[in-house]
């Protein structure tokens, strides 16, 4: 059955869907630990979800709250941790030298990062010159 007040109705999905959103937040901090601190520095504000392992991570579990079953999410979760803000920073922000992205992104110029970059601006070139003669 139709709402009468459509409306109405979006203020209430909005608010309920916060309200669920805030409480699946909660249940994950707490499935990571009965009291959730930071595991860096034992602050138990502002936390985030830290996969430990980046590359096993398969989803962000907050992302798919209301679309994954509980028993996925879990499995997710015994991949990850509990940080503060700054922690998760600095738990993620590993340089990464080598790659074009440390490069482009965060101005590195130590000798890996340059020929990283210069390898991808060879093939980038070689590629749409390829495009160009085929069209």
């Amino acid at each position: 059955m139709p709402y009468k007040n459509p409306e109405q109705k979006k203020k209430y999905d909005r608010e309920h869907g916060i309200e669920r959103y805030h409480v699946f937040v909660l249940k994950c901090h707490e499935y990571l630990g009965e009291t959730p601190r930071c595991v860096d520095c034992g602050v138990s504000d502002d936390l985030e979800i830290s996969h430990n392992d980046p590359f096993s991570k398969s989803f962000n579990p907050l992302e798919v709250w209301s679309t994954q079953d509980w028993d996925s999410v879990k499995l997710e979760l015994d991949k990850c941790s509990l940080r503060c803000v700054p922690c998760h920073l600095k738990y993620d922000r590993v340089p990464q030298h080598g790659t074009r992205a440390e490069y482009t992104r965060h101005g590195c110029r130590c000798d890996l990062c340059k020929s990283a970059h210069a390898l991808y601006t060879r093939d980038y070139r070689a590629r749409k010159k390829l495009e160009l003669s085929n069209v």
